[in-house]
């Protein structure tokens, strides 16, 4: 019964997995699952998966829920700033174009600063990034670029923040009197 299971995933969205295959391709019955549980968009049918509203919805209660979704709408800038904003670490499954984004990655660095591993590799060399990034966190240096990690300017930046993440630099930083 068709009411039944719409009573179901409300209460609980998750129910939505023993949903039929015509029901978990029903955009109403799938909007109030994920409204109650975004790990429901796990069990919308493919067709569904790449409607940005269910996504979008699902992202509200469920931080990974853009783990789930198809590649072209990991994509899509509105929602990967949501997901990030909620779990820093949902950088992970955003497009490649989205992991260069300053802004996105800026987003996920306030929430989970070691979220910066799923940056760009351009962006870890970016200096000028790097450094409107570190006064957010200096946990980020141990992602950084090899060459960033021997800066001198970075690494005052770093000393003067919190030196206790220069505890990932190379030995000739460590050993440098200049930074005593």
């Amino acid at each position: 019964d068709e009411d039944l299971v719409r009573l179901a995933v409300a209460k609980d969205g998750y129910t939505l997995k023993f949903a039929s295959s015509r029901l978990q391709n029903h955009k109403e019955t799938c909007k109030l699952a994920v409204q109650n549980s975004g790990t429901a968009y796990i069990f919308v049918s493919e067709e569904l998966k790449y409607d940005t509203e269910l996504l979008s919805i699902a992202v509200d209660t469920y931080n990974l829920s853009i783990h789930h979704a198809p590649e072209p709408l990991r994509d899509y800038r509105s929602i990967v700033l949501k997901a990030v904003q909620r779990y820093g670490m949902a950088l992970a499954y955003a497009s490649p174009r989205l992991q260069s984004d300053h802004e996105v990655v800026r987003f996920a660095l306030n929430n989970i600063p070691y979220s910066f591993f799923y940056a760009n590799d351009q962006l870890k060399q970016d200096k000028a990034f790097v450094l409107s990034c570190l006064p957010i966190s200096t946990r980020i240096y141990i992602y950084l670029h090899p060459d960033l990690k021997i800066d001198s300017c970075i690494v005052e930046t770093v000393l003067q923040i919190d030196a206790s993440s220069l505890i990932h630099a190379p030995l000739s930083v460590l050993e440098n009197s200049h930074y005593l």
